[in-house]
């Protein structure tokens, strides 16, 4: 079916828009607020806590808030926008997410943002109120083993070992260097695993605990994973390489490199 139709031309006025300057990046109404579940942690734990920044205004333009905290790793993450366009500009808050590691009390500094109030047309700041932590000092991993010392052991209980695993020594080495007959050297290996089992070498509790860090070390993904580990394992032995790591001038594969040479004195 054919429509017939006019068409007609009309003509707007210009609009003319005067846009003022402000002395803030941001402008609209805020509100700036610190949240943390609790004000005490363990030392080389993270505390976890977050900074919010809600209301209306340009808030999609907001910078990423800095933590400074001396003798303290910050990790920080990336703002997340939670935020939907309104007739009034944009609506919702900004969340920014941080994990503090320390070995000692430390305190949360004020966070401050400035913004231009349009109800109020001045600069208002924004300050969260600074909070103090209180970190328990760790333990110490000869405090966390049991020690048992000889005086625990009977003497007349050592020295019973003691000659029982001599005596076995010697007894399988005069058969071993006189006797040269299959069934003997087979009661010499017998004689010496016996021995070696009687007698063990303390040095393997050690050797397993370096093969336990070293695999630890091996597992970490990120720089920052390893630098925690090392903090948590013996911060004295890696106190360079965790502090090249934090201020980002070695390489995640260089620093493991050099903390598995100096594993073996751990």
């Amino acid at each position: 079916e054919d429509l017939s139709f006019e068409s007609t031309l009309v003509t707007l006025p210009p609009l003319h828009l005067h846009v003022k300057s402000s002395p803030s990046a941001l402008v609209g109404e805020m509100n700036l607020s610190l949240h943390t579940d609790t004000t005490t942690a363990y030392a080389y734990k993270p505390l976890h806590l977050s900074v919010t920044l809600e209301g209306v205004g340009n808030l999609q333009q907001t910078e990423p808030f800095e933590l400074n905290i001396p003798n303290a790793t910050v990790f920080a993450e990336k703002p997340e926008y939670a935020l939907e366009l309104t007739a009034q500009g944009y609506r919702g808050r900004v969340t920014q997410h941080f994990a503090v590691v320390a070995y000692e009390n430390y305190e949360i500094p004020s966070l401050q943002q400035p913004y231009w109030s349009l109800s109020k047309q001045h600069i208002e700041r924004l300050a969260t109120v600074p909070l103090s932590v209180t970190v328990t000092p760790a333990y110490r991993s000869d405090a966390l083993l049991d020690n048992v010392s000889k005086e625990a052991v009977p003497p007349h209980e050592e020295q019973s070992w003691i000659l029982s695993a001599f005596a076995l020594f010697v007894f399988g080495f005069l058969l071993g260097r006189y006797l040269r007959h299959p069934w003997i050297e087979r009661i010499f290996l017998l004689l010496y695993r016996i021995d070696a089992w009687l007698w063990p070498k303390h040095a393997s509790k050690a050797s397993q605990k370096s093969h336990d860090i070293r695999r630890g070390i091996r597992h970490c993904r990120t720089p920052q994973a390893l630098s925690v580990y090392l903090i948590a394992t013996d911060s004295a032995i890696y106190d360079d390489i965790i502090t090249a790591l934090e201020l980002e001038k070695i390489s995640l594969r260089a620093a493991k490199k050099e903390a598995l040479k100096r594993t073996e004195t751990v």
